[in-house]
């Protein structure tokens, strides 16, 4: 079932996001659902209030923020709103900081191991490296 790979149209056709970006973020996306991280996290995140936002949709924002040091729950919650790149990610659905802080403290602080596992398997056969020949003084 693809998680990641299914894009709705952008709203705003005039401010979509370069064409540069919007190819590394699909090949980012495809090693998301190549991955299988969608199965660990669909459906997981719920609760009380008005309906959940996607975890598939919340959770590669997530990771490129991460990636872009963006630590904070608010400096997240500020991409989310105002960086056209965040915006194309997750379909244009808001989320606040409580919500993106429930989301990642429900769901991926408690399957943290197998999220790293399946996207640094997903990463190494996408990239052609093996396990064995992968060195932490970074001579291979």
């Amino acid at each position: 079932m693809p998680y990641f790979s299914t894009m709705r149209g952008f709203l705003l056709p005039s401010i979509e996001p370069m064409a540069q970006d919007v190819d590394a973020l699909t090949r980012f996306l495809l090693l998301l659902e190549e991955s299988g991280v969608g199965g660990i996290i669909a459906g997981k995140a719920g609760g009380r209030g008005r309906p959940p936002t996607g975890g598939c949709l919340l959770f590669p924002a997530i990771l490129l923020a991460f990636s872009e040091r963006r630590y904070t729950l608010r400096q997240i919650e500020l991409a989310i709103r105002n960086d056209i790149r965040y915006l194309w990610l997750t379909q244009q659905t808001a989320a606040d900081h409580t919500t993106i802080g429930r989301f990642i403290k429900g769901v991926v602080v408690p399957n943290r191991r197998a999220i790293f596992a399946a996207i640094t398997k997903a990463a190494m056969k996408e990239l052609g490296v093996e396990a064995w020949d992968a060195f932490l003084d970074g001579t291979k």
